[in-house]
Formats: structure tokens, C-alpha cells, sequence
């Protein structure tokens, strides 16, 4: 028998592959989802209905057929509004409909439950409607049909105005053609083989995102091209063009005829697959001229709240990497942290940027970043004769890097990029517990806090300025 979910019909224009994997794959194989990647939308479908619904009968047990059940009564009795309403009916003899509504609310149409019928509502933190949106309630509508026997419209309540009310309610009927589409194609899906891997942002948040990556290594899938677009994979995969050998077997001029694929594209994907195969970096422009020089290597943290710089590392003419710390309310320039290193107290970000500039006047090349953050924060914070002299010395190494080698490891972020040259940051340190040592400096005074925030911010310099002296070394 199979068990399709609205859940599981969602997925099937995201990745048919993860169908297939949650009925199929070892459950050991799966990883642990932090629950506060689906926090904020709780949240906002918390705070909306009790805007607009007050208190409301939730369903609420471990069992599903009690969940069933309960939802049910509650339908019988006329309950107002039921949270999480819980249903279960059979598509056909091999397949049965399961689905979860955010909300059931009470209509006036008469249906077999007595003068009243129901009607389905999502709330959705998103401002539009996508398609997979509109399977989803379709389930949820025919679920109910069959229940009540009557058919009802249900509702999409998109995004949240100042009153906490839903910004946009949008009414949806039942469109049972696109739901038989999408059934059919999940069921044929389930009961195949397990579908080709494609890596992408989807990946993020799924459970079977290591064993996929895990699997596409073996195999030398193409899906460990970085960037690889789903238009271009889709056309390889009819072509054939299924691992990166398979690609390498061709001339790379004839990888241009693929959709979405130009010349430096294709230099790029053949690249990177010589890269992945023979376990070596692979060369593909020469180094211009100006990043040979040694320039100043600039890392900064912003707050998460407002995006203001709190920190300031850069490595100048010394070789040493320093960091500045905004604290307004300190009265010392300079504090001696736990670790022994030394840290530059700054009431502001002008300051900070003032000495960025003061040690970029110091060397002849550019001041090196990794990526087009720093660039864009000089912009919007920096004084206008600051942003003056730095705009034009601000090199993003992170697009050099890209432009004139291929590593065997997917993606050029540096947290990707420098392990594979040797460097690691400490254990457990990351942007968001910088930003909590940091404010329990400020805060408590907490030396040790504000020394690991350093630490990782000295980390971030430290691997690019690592990186920098690799391309120099091995430049073409």
C-alpha cells in the first residue's frame, strides 16, 4: 500500500528523489533537522491565528488514527475552528491520501455533518502562491469532499499586516485534474526506480542531504557540478551525460550546446570535473597581475539585527591579523583578551574603516575580501572619503579564485575552499555564536566571550589570507 502525504506531493517538483528515499532508504542514513529551520513559519501561523481565529480547538496525539478520529468528532459537533485537522481516505485499492490542514474554519453550506460544512485555510509566511502550494490545498479539498460530502473553497492566508492579519486571503478551489496528475506521478515515482540526484538549494533542509552527497561522490554523478542549473542537468541527463566522466568523454567546445551552457561555462564544468576525477586543482586563467601584490586581507562581522559592522579583522604590512571591536560605551582603546592576544576597542564603525584605510596606504596591492559582502558594506558604511579611497582597492578574491581554478570540492565558499588547503576554524565557532560572545561582552563584560568572537574573526583573515598565498604560489 502507499501512503501519499501533502507533504509528499510537494516534493515532487522540488526532488523526486527524496519520495523515493523516505520510503526506500535506511531511516539511519537520515540526519536530525534543527527544529528552528521551521521556527519562523510556526511562528507566523501561530500569531496569525490567534488574530483571526482566537482560541481554537487544536488536535492533538501521538496516534494517527486518534488524530483521525478526534478530527472527526470535532467536524461532527460543529466545532468553530480545529487546528491541525488530521485525515485519511483510500485514492484507490493501492493508495491512500493522508493530509494535515493548518485550519479547518465552519461554513454555512449544509453538508452530510448537518446545517454546516468546513473549509481548509493555510497560512503561509510568503507573500505569493506557488504551485506547490495550490497541490497541497487540492489534497486538502478533496480529503474534505469525501468526508462531508459536499465541496467547499478553501483559503491561502499569505504573509502578515501590522495588526497580525493575513496580508493577502486568497480563495482556491478544487482542481481535481492537477491533483490526479500530481498523484499518479508520485505513486509511478515510489514504485520505480530510485531517481537521478540533483544537488541544489533544496538540499539545505532535507534529512538525506549527506547520503545524496555521499552517492553522487561515488558515483562521480554530474550533480556535484557547482551551480549546475536544473535546465542544464535535465538536458545532459536525456543526452546521457550522466557522470563527470561522461562529460569529460566529450570535447569541451560540444558541452556548449547543452541549455544554459556559454564557452566560459563550459570551461568552468570541464574544469571542475578534471578537478573531481583526478583529485588535483585544475588551472583555468592565469592570475592577473594585481593580485600577485600583497595587499591587506579584510574580513568583517556584522550585527544580526541591523547590519551594522561590530568587527573589523584585517592582516596589513605587519603579517599580524587584528581585529577592532565596536563598544561605545568602553574606555579603553586596546584590551588584552584571555588568549593574549590584543583587540582595538572602537566607539564606531568610521573608525574601524579609518584604520582599514590606514593600513591599505601601507602596502601596494589591493585589500583582499572573499566575496561581494565587504564591498557593499563599505558602500553603505563607510565615510564618503573612505569609501573614496577604498572602493576601487577592494578586490573579491573569492571571484578571482573562481575565474582561475577548479578544485575538487563542490562550491568556493571559504569555509569549503580553505579545509581543502589545510586551514580549520576552532571547534564550534560560527557567525552566530560570534554574535552572541560579542553581546555577552557588551553586556557582562565576559573577556573570555570576546576573545572566541576574535578568534573567529581572526580565523576568517587568517584563511584568506591563506588562500591569497596559495594562488601566488601556484599561479599560471
Amino acid at each position: 500500500m502507499t501512503i501519499l502525504t501533502a507533504m509528499t506531493l510537494r516534493q515532487l517538483s522540488v526532488c523526486e528523489r527524496r519520495l523515493w528515499l523516505d520510503r526506500y532508504a535506511d531511516t539511519r542514513l537520515r540526519e536530525v533537522i534543527s527544529p528552528s529551520v521551521f521556527a519562523g513559519g510556526i511562528s507566523h501561523e501561530q500569531t496569525v491565528s490567534m488574530a483571526m481565529f482566537g482560541e481554537a480547538t487544536p488536535v492533538r496525539t501521538a496516534d494517527w488514527p486518534e488524530m483521525v478520529r478526534v478530527t472527526h468528532m470535532l467536524m461532527a459537533r460543529g466545532a468553530a475552528g480545529i487546528q491541525g485537522a488530521a485525515f485519511e481516505y483510500a485514492w484507490d485499492d493501492n493508495t491512500i491520501i493522508r493530509g494535515r490542514v493548518d485550519w479547518l474554519r465552519r461554513a454555512a453550506q449544509p453538508s452530510r455533518l448537518g446545517a454546516w460544512s468546513y473549509e481548509p485555510v493555510e497560512i503561509k509566511l510568503r507573500q505569493e502562491v506557488t504551485p506547490d502550494d495550490c497541490v497541497q490545498l487540492d489534497l486538502y479539498l478533496w480529503l474534505l469532499r469525501e468526508v462531508q460530502g459536499v465541496e467547499t473553497s478553501g483559503w491561502f492566508w499569505m504573509g502578515r499586516d501590522g495588526d497580525n492579519r493575513p496580508r493577502r486571503q486568497i480563495e482556491h478551489s478544487l482542481d481535481e485534474t492537477r491533483l490526479k496528475a500530481a498523484v499518479e506521478r508520485a505513486v509511478q515515482v515510489m514504485q520505480g526506480d530510485a531517481p537521478p540526484i540533483f544537488l541544489g538549494g533544496h538540499c539545505q533542509n532535507c534529512p538525506w542531504r549527506s547520503a545524496c552527497n555521499e552517492t553522487a561522490a561515488a558515483a562521480r554523478d554530474i550533480a556535484l557540478l557547482p551551480g549546475l542549473s536544473r535546465q542544464t542537468w535535465l538536458h545532459m541527463q536525456r543526452e546521457g551525460v550522466r557522470t563527470l566522466d561522461d562529460m569529460l568523454a566529450l570535447p569541451m567546445a560540444e558541452l556548449s550546446r547543452f541549455k544554459g551552457v556559454g564557452k566560459i561555462r563550459a570551461l568552468e564544468m570541464h574544469t571542475h570535473a578534471r578537478a573531481v576525477v583526478t583529485g588535483m586543482p585544475v588551472p583555468r586563467n592565469p592570475l592577473p597581475e594585481d593580485v600577485l601584490l600583497p595587499g591587506v586581507m579584510l574580513d568583517l562581522e556584522t550585527r544580526l539585527d541591523d547590519g551594522r559592522v561590530w568587527c573589523f579583522g584585517w592582516r596589513g604590512a605587519s603579517g599580524r591579523t587584528q581585529a577592532a571591536i565596536v563598544d561605545v560605551y568602553c574606555d579603553m582603546d586596546r584590551v588584552k583578551l584571555p588568549d593574549g592576544e590584543t583587540v582595538h576597542i572602537i566607539p564606531n564603525s568610521d573608525t574601524g574603516w579609518r584604520l582599514v584605510l590606514q593600513a591599505a596606504l601601507e602596502l601596494p596591492g589591493p585589500v583582499y575580501h572573499w566575496g561581494s559582502f565587504e564591498k557593499g558594506v563599505l558602500r553603505s558604511t563607510a565615510p564618503a572619503d573612505v569609501v573614496a579611497a577604498l572602493d576601487t582597492r577592494l578586490h573579491d578574491l573569492n571571484r578571482t579564485f573562481r575565474q582561475t581554478v577548479a578544485l575538487p570540492v563542490r562550491g568556493t565558499s571559504i569555509k569549503k575552499v580553505a579545509p581543502y588547503l589545510g586551514f580549520h576554524w576552532p571547534d564550534g565557532a560560527d557567525v552566530f555564536s560570534a554574535w552572541a560572545d560579542y553581546n555577552a561582552w557588551l553586556l557582562e563584560g565576559d573577556a573570555p566571550a570576546l576573545a572566541r568572537a576574535c578568534a573567529y574573526n581572526r580565523a576568517d583573515v587568517d584563511a584568506l589570507a591563506l588562500i591569497w598565498q596559495w594562488m601566488v604560489d601556484n599561479h599560471v
